[in-house]
């Protein structure tokens, strides 16, 4: 995959997850992992006052 399409993926994946998270936060950290029949993503985040959380734990 050439570089372009690697910098128009980044940026969808920021805007969703921007989009997702229903506060302001300060860092967001993306695990994903794709292989043939397997596809795993998980993100976390730190919100505003510097405390870790997932949306399932807050929402």
């Amino acid at each position: 995959m050439n570089t372009k399409n690697m910098e128009e993926l980044y940026q969808k994946a920021i805007d969703i997850l921007t989009a997702m998270i229903p506060e302001e936060w300060y860092r967001i950290s993306l695990y994903a992992e794709v292989r043939e029949g397997y596809r795993k993503v998980f993100y976390y985040y730190t919100n505003s006052q510097n405390n870790s959380a997932t949306i399932p734990m807050l929402y």
